[in-house]
């Protein structure tokens, strides 16, 4: 709720209520919260594609089809940044919320991205191209 969302739902104890909402978001890239995006959304709802996926995802287009959901991608986040930036300068959004850690380049395979592959609280890894990384303090 912090970061702006009108409601949240914890993935590893709540059960998504069928066809509950507009909009779903799916933004890790994991088969498992593709499908449950779909499941959330209403009759004519909207799936935002967020996640990287590394390889392919299962569609059941025939369910897709029925409901009329669409499937929208997006890389990079065109044409959000303005509006995002316009949050943080009125501090409503802080960026270091969403980092769970912050890395040197050089410790980037080894401390950002082999944990981010092996534990699901990893969220959002800062790779930082100079300097010491340690901790999810504020932003340099």
């Amino acid at each position: 709720m912090e970061l702006g969302a009108g409601h949240v739902l914890c993935p590893r104890g709540d059960v998504l209520p069928a066809g509950a909402f507009d909009i779903a978001f799916e933004a890790v890239g994991l088969q498992p919260a593709l499908d449950d995006a779909l499941r959330a959304v209403r009759k004519g709802g909207r799936v935002i594609l967020a996640g990287l996926f590394t390889g392919r995802a299962e569609l059941d287009l025939f369910d897709m089809v029925n409901r009329e959901v669409s499937l929208v991608t997006t890389l990079g986040y065109r044409d959000c940044f303005p509006e995002l930036i316009g949050h943080i300068a009125a501090g409503r959004f802080a960026p270091s919320r969403i980092v769970t850690r912050k890395v040197a380049l050089d410790r980037a395979v080894a401390e950002g991205f082999e944990p981010l592959l092996a534990r699901p609280e990893e969220f959002k890894i800062l790779v930082q191209p100079k300097g010491p990384g340690a901790g999810a303090g504020e932003l340099t």
